[in-house]
């Protein structure tokens, strides 16, 4: 079966046929049980860590205060969120700048092949938006203690021809076993926990489309609250837009399986010591092993079902997950995030808020002092302006109504205060300087970027993170490239100096001394001159690249913080008006909109130079 035109896709399940091995009943119980245990062993390993991911949610999201049944009404619960803040601040400035794969290759003869899959990622990027995904999983890894992505093979996008998907993973759903450091560091299994429609399970595995139920099902309980159409008791009306159909009637997948009801399913990626015998060339037995870049294993663990066992269907050979994390903690899968260490530090300042604004209350709404017989119902005394009290004739109810105020704030109110900012700012690295704010007592240009460069230590450290991640990703979208782009496709290339974007036909197939060939044919550019449209007429043939296929990953960035930024456009035009450079590299470097439309019109409007004094006429 040709891998290339039916890939087998860990989201679709196996391609079943008449001559697929069929498992026996002990090997899948022993698989069941291989499961149980690995769940059990990667929810252990992981407890330390997530105790509490869901009080760090709720801390980003505002809800910072306990809701105890017998609080009392009357004390203030103020929340001023300087974790959200955090967060908010630094993620715009580590991703400010779009990071950029850069493809190196590693033999001379490679650089034209290189050259190409750097346009192919640089447009994989936009496509996919990845920017989108890329701040999903910084969110991740701040407000929990590590962001997931996962990139896959999805045979069905882009209209049948497949694309590489990467997703952001919930890390409440990834499980990895004791001493893993990374995915592809001391780490022999990952578990991928996710919850799927049945119509969906059934469609993606049909051999097992009669045993697959929802959970509830499978339980014994029947989790369906409508009932089929016809039911004169019971009549259920359905709007013709919505997706979620009664039981009983066709959702639209052609199952007639109610997408609500869902079941869990666990994808487990694990080295597997399974070997088979085989024929070498002389005839003889040798041993192999069955899955040498490791096996996946579907699972539907409340129904004690398996639906798939099969190899891991990606060439590289790594488990298809990438890790961030906000800060790196040695020896240890998890890191630590933002919301973590800011906590102690966000329950001292709600705290120290609540103090004031109580003490403000009491001050505004002081205590009143109503003796017995002092002729006034203290149901008539409110703190209403202007307010009229009706008293007993002769009650001397003046001498016997008084108001007694609270203690004035102490002094001390706001020092604590300040101290508690100030332990945020060090906490989280932003500052005044980072926010935009000019520190008081600082005027000078050369002390201010100084500052500037000092305040963001900690930003470039996480960026520093996240270029390890992203080289990894680079490397597992380059290596997916090269194994499923063998179907001709078409991809637009902009950010040349012409005009009109460039048009690439492509395909890349495996050459027969092991490497790879990156079939190639480019679209030309002419200019109707009636419409002054571009028309793209295509090169007669493709013309072939031949390479190993063996390349270097180094992701830039680190130009996206605002001091830098300033700094290189300092320099910039430095070197233009010393003219190093000239206004299309100034462009580049101050990232200006349209830059290559500006550099075009100022080489049309710029005057051709005389040849030299005895130079080629």
């Amino acid at each position: 079966m040709n891998q290339a035109s039916n890939p087998v896709d860990p989201n679709r399940g196996p391609i079943v046929d008449s001559k697929t091995p069929q498992s026996s009943d002990k090997e899948e119980e022993r698989d069941l049980k291989l499961a149980d245990e690995l769940m059990s062993q990667g929810k252990a390993a992981r407890k330390d860590n997530d105790t509490d991911w869901s009080k760090r949610q709720d801390y980003y999201d505002g809800k910072q205060w306990s809701s105890e049944k017998y609080a009392s009404l009357y004390k203030s619960r103020p929340v001023m969120n300087i974790i959200r803040q955090a967060i908010q601040q630094q993620i715009p400035i580590i991703t400010d700048l779009k990071p950029a794969f850069t493809v190196l290759p590693k033999e001379p003869a490679d650089f034209e092949f290189a050259s190409m899959v750097q346009e192919l990622t640089d447009a994989w990027w936009t496509n996919n938006e990845m920017d989108l995904t890329l701040i999903q999983g910084l969110t991740d890894e701040m407000i929990l203690d590590a962001g997931i992505l996962k990139t896959t093979w999805d045979p069905e996008a882009d209209l049948g021809v497949g694309e590489i998907k990467t997703e952001c993973a919930n890390p409440w759903d990834i499980f990895v076993p004791y001493g893993a450091t990374d995915f592809d560091k001391n780490c022999p299994w990952v578990i991928h926990r996710s919850y799927k429609p049945i119509s969906e399970l059934k469609e993606m595995f049909p051999e097992h489309a009669d045993e697959i139920k929802d959970d509830a099902q499978a339980g014994g309980v029947d989790n369906s609250s409508s009932t089929a159409i016809g039911n004169d008791l019971d009549v259920k009306f359905i709007s013709p837009t919505d997706q979620w159909t009664p039981k009983g009637t066709d959702s639209g997948t052609g199952t007639g399986d109610d997408q609500r009801k869902t079941a869990e399913v666990w994808e487990i990626w694990y080295k597997d010591s399974a070997t088979e015998n085989i024929k070498d060339g002389e005839g003889k037995d040798i041993k192999k092993k069955k899955y040498p870049r490791g096996a996946l294993m579907t699972v539907l663990p409340n129904q004690k079902l398996r639906l798939q066992k099969v190899g891991n269907p990606y060439m590289h050979g790594k488990w298809p997950f990438v890790r961030m994390v906000d800060t790196v903690k040695p020896r240890k899968f998890w890191g630590e995030g933002e919301c973590k260490v800011l906590m102690p530090i966000q329950r001292m300042l709600n705290k120290s808020l609540a103090h004031v604004f109580d003490n403000l209350n009491m001050m505004s709404n002081a205590v009143w002092m109503v003796e017995n017989d002092s002729g006034v119902s203290p149901e008539q005394i409110t703190n209403a302006v202007s307010s009229v009290l009706l008293c007993t004739p002769g009650s001397n109810a003046q001498n016997k109504i008084k108001r007694d105020f609270g203690p004035a704030m102490p002094p001390s109110t706001e020092g604590v205060l300040n101290l508690v900012f100030r332990m945020a700012e060090m906490t989280s690295g932003i500052s005044e300087i980072t926010a935009g704010r000019k520190p008081p007592g600082v005027s000078a240009a050369a002390a201010l970027e100084t500052l500037e460069q000092a305040s963001q230590t900690r930003i470039r450290l996480k960026e520093r993170n996240l270029q390890a991640a992203l080289s990894q990703l680079g490397r597992q979208v380059v290596a997916l490239m090269l194994q499923f782009y063998k179907e001709p496709r078409i991809v637009r290339i902009t950010g040349k100096e012409d005009t009109w974007p460039e048009f690439t036909e492509f395909f890349i197939e495996d050459s027969a001394e092991g490497g790879y060939v990156l079939n190639k044919k480019k679209y030309a550019t002419q200019i109707n001159t009636e419409t002054g449209q571009p028309v793209y007429v295509p090169a007669p043939e493709f013309s072939q690249i031949p390479a190993k296929g063996t390349m270097d990953i180094k992701v830039v960035s680190g130009q996206a913080l605002p001091w830098a930024k300033t700094s290189r456009a300092n320099i910039a035009f430095r070197l233009f008006d010393s003219e190093a450079i000239d206004a299309g590299e100034l462009l580049k470097a101050l990232d200006w909109p349209d830059a290559e439309k500006i550099t075009q019109k100022l080489k049309s409007q710029t005057p051709e130079q005389p040849p030299a004094p005895g130079g080629p006429e």
